[in-house]
């Protein structure tokens, strides 16, 4: 059974860092930290704040697939302002690399026709 620990491998903005982040044994930094932390309580809304390519869409993706794989059936809408730009980053780019990286076993089934995406343990 998946849990918060073995899903929270780890965070990164890109695959290299990640690899090179996994052999060095070292864990995440402190606003990392905070970013789970954060992600993990009982608010309804969280912002993340940080600059281009600083890991805030992969931490965010992540903590989505681990709760969605957590309960199985449950719906989780990922969004942003303009469709191009959701089908672009998040997608195409951010949601499969999150699977690949930090859910080796789960399967990502692609529904483009009704632009959405189930995710199977």
């Amino acid at each position: 059974m998946l849990t918060a620990e073995t899903a929270a491998v780890t965070y990164c903005s890109n695959a290299s860092f990640l690899k090179a982040l996994l052999k060095s044994g070292k864990g995440l930094t402190d606003k990392q930290r905070d970013a789970n932390r954060l992600l993990g309580g009982s608010q309804r809304h969280t912002l993340l704040v940080g600059g281009a390519s600083s890991g805030k869409t992969f931490t965010i993706l992540r903590r989505i697939m681990a709760r969605g794989l957590q309960a199985p059936g449950s719906r989780h809408a990922i969004l942003r302002f303009r469709w191009n730009a959701a089908r672009a980053t998040i997608w195409l780019d951010s949601l499969p690399t999150v699977a690949r990286l930090c859910f080796p076993n789960a399967e990502l089934v692609d529904h483009r026709q009704d632009s959405y995406v189930e995710v199977w343990p």
